[in-house]
């Protein structure tokens, strides 16, 4: 039980680290830069799609994962690559729910805080609804404005990632 809730509080402390760096990434660099690497990222999927499909299609074995995975990664591929400014623009949107989940998530080691008595609930317990504010917002009215968009979430993805070590550090100590 023990072995498993560490492996899990990796893959989180991996999580919160990559939301870190890329919201570092997002916030700091021009617009142009995140759209020239949405390009990239599509065009990286496109040419895994059509692998994928070319694997399908070369094998006598016929199993339908491939094709289907193939298809998905051709779509979007094509649409990052032609269209980069649309998946930006549903940035928010994505960034919002999963800042928004994270909260509600969050909460279960807030109660852990509360039931534990530790003097820094309230403080959490503040953090963590701002931060479900500031996801559902993101997630039910995105800002309009690319360039916007682009620093507000960055911003939110680094405050947000600092919070939630911060919860996981103090959950830890109740825990093991």
């Amino acid at each position: 039980m023990k072995n498993r809730a560490i492996l899990s509080n990796i893959d989180f402390l991996l999580s919160d680290a990559i939301l870190f760096v890329t919201g570092l990434i997002i916030c700091f660099f021009n617009i142009h830069l995140v759209r020239a690497a949405s390009r990239v990222i599509g065009m990286i999927t496109l040419i895994l799609g059509l692998c994928l499909l070319y694997l399908y299609f070369s094998r006598s074995k016929i199993e339908h994962s491939p094709f289907f995975i193939g298809l998905i990664c051709i779509f979007i591929g094509c649409f990052m690559a032609i269209k980069p400014d649309t998946i930006l623009s549903i940035l928010p949107i994505v960034v919002g729910l999963i800042v928004t989940l994270g909260s509600l998530m969050q909460l279960k080691k807030t109660w852990i805080l509360k039931k534990f008595q530790d003097p820094r609930f309230s403080f959490v317990l503040v953090f963590n609804l701002i931060f479900l504010i500031i996801g559902l917002s993101l997630f039910l009215n995105p800002i309009q404005s690319l360039s916007n968009i682009i620093k507000i979430v960055g911003i939110i993805m680094v405050f947000y990632s600092l919070y939630s070590l911060l919860g996981a550090i103090l959950a830890n100590q109740y825990l093991f």
